[in-house]
Order: structure tokens, then sequence, then C-alpha cells
């Protein structure tokens, strides 16, 4: 909570000289290496805050470190989806709609953090449309997701990947990619500190109980797996 609180209130007052120099005139390099400094205590406050479950200090912090960066600057683009899953975990998915098509508009993305956005649109796509094809698209995505994010040692956007997998998994029938899926979503949420650990025993449960019907349909049909 110490460090939390340490780089929320150095990353006000870097944001704080970095405004008031902003009002002299244009930034020039020194000026403009001062937001980024702000910025990044502002979105490291944010990361803590996202994963002790403190949602609106999240999506606030991140929100505010996107505007000391520059608009087309791969670091932003990176905050963007942090602050995209924010809104997201918030129930704000308008807002995280707006963050996703700001970050489409800039051509400095690179592949982890695309794949990264698209995945967190799809998931705002999923509560409003589920067709197979829909799902069966989406969770295509996010196994992909997992081996680009795992081959570039991003947790974050791994622990996402996995979400959807298990979303998706769920949703079209596939218990055993569901449950591969919260297993490597419990050691992520565990290396992260991550809120999601205390929901992982009801999604254990939740597909335990819906793969059990689902072995007993299909034991009837030999050398085909209740997976």
């Amino acid at each position: 909570a110490r460090i939390a609180e340490y780089e929320e209130i150095l990353g006000y007052h870097l944001e704080q000289s970095y405004r008031y120099r902003t009002e002299l005139g244009p930034p020039d390099g020194e000026i403009r290496a001062l937001g980024t400094r702000a910025a990044r205590r502002l979105a490291a406050a944010g990361d803590r805050a996202a994963r002790r479950g403190d949602i609106d200090a999240a999506s606030g912090l991140l929100g505010r470190a996107s505007t000391l960066l520059p608009t087309e600057g791969p670091e932003r683009a990176r905050i963007l989806v942090q602050l995209t899953e924010a809104l997201i975990d918030a129930g704000r998915n308008a807002d995280a709609l707006r963050a996703l098509d700001e970050l489409d508009g800039s051509a400095t993305v690179d592949e982890v953090t695309r794949d990264h956005a698209a995945l967190c649109r799809g998931e705002i796509e999923l509560q409003l449309v589920s067709t197979t094809t829909a799902v069966e698209r989406l969770h295509g995505l996010a196994q992909r997701g997992i081996e680009v994010f795992a081959a570039h040692d991003d947790d974050q956007a791994l622990l996402r990947a996995c979400w959807v997998s298990y979303l998706t998994s769920m949703t079209i029938g596939r218990s055993t990619a569901a449950r591969e899926a919260i297993d490597r979503l419990g050691v992520l949420a565990d290396r992260l500190s991550h809120p999601l650990a205390g929901r992982l025993p009801g999604m254990r449960a939740m597909n335990l109980a819906w793969a059990r019907p689902l072995c007993r349909t299909r034991s009837r049909r030999p050398k085909r797996s209740c997976a």
C-alpha cells in the first residue's frame, strides 16, 4: 500500500509540474520527458490499484497517465489497453470502447498490444453478440493470444487471454479447454496478486457441474472423450 501511495503522490507532483510548464509554451524534449515520467508513475499506481480490486482508482489513474504521453507513442497504447481493462472490469463498456477506438487510430501499436486490445474488444462484444460463429472466432483469438503473450512474457495480457478463453470455452461447450484456462488463470492470478483469484473456486465448481451432464450424454457414445 505504501508503494502505491508513493507512486501516486510522486506521479501527481510530476503531473502538476508538467501541466504548469506546458501552460508556459509548447513542450520541448525536457517537458515531454517530464510527462513520460509522470505517466509511468501514475500508470504503476493504477496497475497496483487494479490488482487490489480498486477499479475506480485504477481507471482514474490510468486515464490521467494516458493524457500525458504523445498520441502516437507505443507506451501510451499500452496504457490505453490497461485503461480499457479497468473500464471493462468496472462495467463501463462504453468508455472502454472509446479508449479502444482511440487506440485503433494509432499507427505505432505493437503486435502484443494490438492483440491484447482485440481481446478486450471481443470480451465486450461477447456480452452483446453470442452467435456460435462470433464466439468461435473470439475463442481462436484467445488461443492465439495465449501463445503470443506467453512468448513475450506478458503476464497481464496472458491473464486476459486465459479469461476470454474460459468465457468462450464455457459458451461453446469445451469443458477441457475451460478447465485448462482456469488452471492457467490460477497460476497467473497468484503471480500477479490479481483479484480474479477469489473467483477461481466458483469457476472450477461451475465447470465441473457443467461438464457432468455432458459426460453422461457422451458416455453413450463409445470412443469419445467427455471433454
